[in-house]
């Protein structure tokens, strides 16, 4: 096997940064600008066109930033153009126009000046700029070709120089925008990416750290393969692996999110930078004041409450007999009931800490069942033949799982829908959400993000099935984002379900970063221990792992051909097999140095980087918002502080009758206790498992060879 040459790991891995782009397309701009200027000595009219289109250019280059093309606002026009504030017809300064209207979709009064009319139509302001352009460059053409032949080689030669590298700021701007994939099949296609793999910076890319004193990291189509950072507690892996790249992926085109168990500590770290970005920042942390309020059950259908109820009653590493499996099993229903009946209710009462009060006792429970629809009753039959130990037996275990959202700074941060996970996957508008999961908040926090974590990849997948099927149909759909998942200290967080998390995760454009201290922490999930190595494709392991873990590196790296020579009558050489690394090399491997496992070279040595040595990399953060609150009311998500829901009360119980919506609840009658009483991911319900299975109400079928590729073609 043995070790990736330098020359491989930079022609997969390497980025290019501002600087390193910018030179590259100075010299092409600059033999353009020689070629063009060359003509004024093999014909005069040639150079005549080509240094008037150059100078329009300028000149319509120059005018969009005093004279935009894009929309305008109504006074702003009004203002500038005839001087008048119109303060009975417009809104005070610093205001949005009415509804935030452009200034197109609106008809100017007919007393208005030709001139303003004209102003008014995007199509108006590109007219007149051309012909601006037109005039003045062919007026500057003629006077410098006017001069000395010096002068007018030296004026040609800026200007030229100017003009191209104008334009290949916008051709690049607008490339960029196509996300062409990694492995194109059209000529045209393949070009574009040629292009802009020579004179873009890279972006997208996961930032691993440095090799040659050039920058590596893996491609947007890359990171769909999965990455697990390894090293021990203290051998500063945030500040390495996770930080810099947040940093990185700040001009990315991907929504991240990463659970902080160290909160507000990453938030500070890289949200100045994306926010400078202009890309909207979230932090859910319900015990900080700046937290973003979330509410599962605020518009969520069966599929979410179904993955709420399955997180949430998750069974650990028991192995439960029939009996208890089945108790499990309407315990789940149960909870699903409760949170239908929860979402009969006023917004300001549909969240899980009224559910929790809903559960406080049997008596509670049947004032809230006894006050509903026969409908929503109906769900509730089967609690009602329980035996009364059953049934306490069943809220019981139903209040263990939901008591951490009956602490105060939790209700609050689970009581409005200010943030809809969805919004991760608006098209071209990527955003970064920090969940707040603090050390000293133990199963509270690592609840709340793996809650948060399992809807998010689900609704990963139902985003990509939704832009397939209207793929399919030729109807016009939006592209989600692509998904960044850091899962820093994946011990703590204890994600359900990861091994079926990475193996679904690159359909759906998921890129997920594991960090962990040993590898015998993936004995936590038994059986998928291999699935999960094999789904990490890029491993990367710092100095300092157990001894168990360096001999599963070591095994891992494989073997080298070494030549053996032996003094035995003569000179005698032969070959022998050694280890790349011997497990106590790992073990004491450099501080600076990590070791890389990529699905594309054979392993290698790289560099590393710190947030706190690097000088390049200290430059690149910026001080995070004050007061993250007044952001998301700026951008209409929030209204004053987050607030303690209290339910209504009425002759000592609580007043079922206030808090009812009036909305009509859909109840599916195809979701039963035999539903979970199925496998995971089995029952009436829809899901896509990683093995190709496909289950749709009940009826469980295998996916052909021709779907699960049309699948796996829509994720690329």
């Amino acid at each position: 096997m043995g070790w990736a040459t330098q020359q491989e790991v930079l022609k997969h891995h390497r980025m290019l940064t501002e600087r390193e782009a910018f030179i590259r397309r100075l010299l092409l701009c600059v033999s353009a600008a020689a070629v063009l200027t060359a003509f004024y000595f093999i014909s005069t009219m040639l150079s005549v066109l080509f240094t008037t289109c150059a100078v329009a250019y300028i000149f319509y280059d120059g005018f969009s930033i005093f004279l935009p093309s894009g929309k305008f606002k109504r006074e702003s026009i009004d203002s500038l153009l005839i001087g008048t504030n119109r303060g009975d017809k417009g809104k005070a300064s610093g205001e949005k126009a009415e509804d935030d209207v452009p200034t197109y979709a609106h008809t100017f009064p007919d007393d208005r000046s030709i001139f303003v009319r004209l102003l008014s139509s995007r199509q108006g302001v590109v007219t007149m700029k051309l012909l601006l352009s037109g005039v003045l460059a062919y007026v500057s053409a003629l006077f410098t070709l006017s001069l000395s032949w010096y002068y007018v080689v030296v004026v040609l030669l800026g200007v030229n120089m100017e003009a191209t590298l104008s334009l290949s700021y916008s051709i690049l701007t607008h490339l960029e925008s196509l996300r062409i994939e990694e492995y194109p099949t059209e000529p045209r296609e393949k070009i574009t990416l040629w292009f802009l793999k020579k004179f873009s910076a890279s972006r997208g890319f996961y930032f691993i750290g440095e090799v040659g004193g050039k920058r590596i990291g893996l491609s947007r189509m890359d990171r769909f393969m999965h990455t697990l950072v390894g090293g021990p507690t203290g051998s500063l892996k945030s500040s390495s692996l996770i930080i810099p790249p947040l940093l990185h992926d700040a001009e990315s085109v991907g929504s991240v999110v990463i659970p902080d168990r160290k909160s507000p500590e990453l938030f500070n770290w890289v949200a100045g930078r994306w926010h400078a970005k202009r890309k909207k920042v979230f932090l859910f942390d319900p015990w900080h004041p700046d937290t973003i309020g979330i509410n599962f059950l605020h518009g969520a259908d069966d599929q979410d409450l179904l993955d709420i109820v399955e997180v949430l009653m998750h069974e650990k590493e028991e192995v439960v007999e029939r009996v208890q499996s089945f108790f499990t099993s309407r315990t789940k229903f149960l909870l699903y009931a409760i949170l239908k009946l929860a979402q009969s209710f006023k917004d300001e009462y549909c969240n899980l800490s009224t559910v929790f009060t809903a559960v406080e006792s049997v008596e509670r429970l049947d004032h809230f069942v006894n006050s509903t629809n026969s409908e929503l009753r109906s769900l509730f039959s089967d609690f009602g033949i329980m035996h009364d130990q059953e049934k306490v037996n069943a809220l019981t275990s139903i209040r263990e799982r939901l008591e951490i959202f009956m602490d105060e700074d939790v209700r609050k941060a689970f009581s409005k829908p200010e943030f809809n996970l969805s919004m991760l996957f608006r098209e071209k508008d990527p955003c970064l959400l920090v969940i707040g999961a603090p050390m000293n908040k133990k199963d509270p926090g690592r609840t709340i993000s793996s809650l948060i974590v399992n809807l998010i990849i689900n609704m990963a997948f139902n985003e990509r099935t939704l832009h397939k099927r209207a793929l399919q149909k030729g109807e016009k759909s939006f592209v989600p984002n692509d998904l960044y998942l850091y899962l820093d200290e994946l011990r703590s967080l204890k994600i359900t379900a990861l091994a079926d998390l990475v193996s679904i995760a690159r359909e759906t454009r998921t890129h997920v970063i594991g960090s962990i201290t040993d590898i015998g922490f993936f004995k936590y999930y038994r059986e998928d221990f291999s699935s999960l190595m094999g789904n990490f494709r890029t491993q990367l392991y710092m100095r300092g792992m157990d001894i168990d873990s360096c001999k599963y590196i070591c095994d891992s790296l494989g073997k080298e051909s070494v030549v053996n020579y032996k003094y035995l009558r003569g000179v005698m050489a032969g070959q022998e097999q050694r280890n790349l690394l011997e497990p106590n090399e790992i073990k004491n491997l450099p501080d600076d140095k990590i070791i890389v496992f990529s699905p594309k070279t054979p392993p290698f040595v790289a560099d590393k980087v710190s947030i706190h040595k690097t000088a390049w990399l200290k430059k690149m953060q910026v001080r995070a918002p004050k007061n993250m609150r007044t952001l998301y009311e700026q951008w209409g998500l929030a209204s004053g502080p987050l607030r303690d829901p209290v339910l209504p009360m009425v002759k000592g119980q609580y007043d079922i009758a206030a808090m009812k919506s009036g909305k009509p609840v859909k109840v599916d009658k195809n979701i039963t206790i035999e539903s979970f009483h199925k496998e995971m991911g089995g029952g009436i319900y829809r899901k896509l498992k990683a093995s190709g299975t496909h289950e749709v109400e009940g009826e469980r079928r295998s996916l052909s060879d021709d779907e699960d590729e049309d699948l796996m073609g829509a994720a690329f």
